[in-house]
């Protein structure tokens, strides 16, 4: 959780409460950037899972969007001026 954040500096973008009990680890974002610079190999492994992650959630949203009925898609009209 929170790996985009900590890659990009930012807030993330969602918060996650465990609803069982977990074994987490948490890195604070130098020592991740330090890390995936030391350990290339790992760096390359993470932005390999990551664009996946990020291009099945764009395929999921475009085949959602493909399949939406017209009459919810809002598509403007386009029509001449006179």
């Amino acid at each position: 959780m929170g790996e985009l954040a900590q890659l990009s500096g930012r807030p993330a973008l969602v918060d996650a409460y465990a609803q069982e009990p977990v074994d987490a680890l948490i890195i604070p974002p130098d020592r991740l950037r330090a890390l995936l610079i030391a350990e290339a190999e790992l760096g390359e492994r993470i932005m390999r899972a990551l664009t996946s992650e990020l291009r099945s959630r764009a395929s999921s949203r475009l085949r959602a969007a493909v399949l939406m009925p017209m009459s919810l898609a809002r598509v403007p009209s386009h029509k001449q001026r006179p």
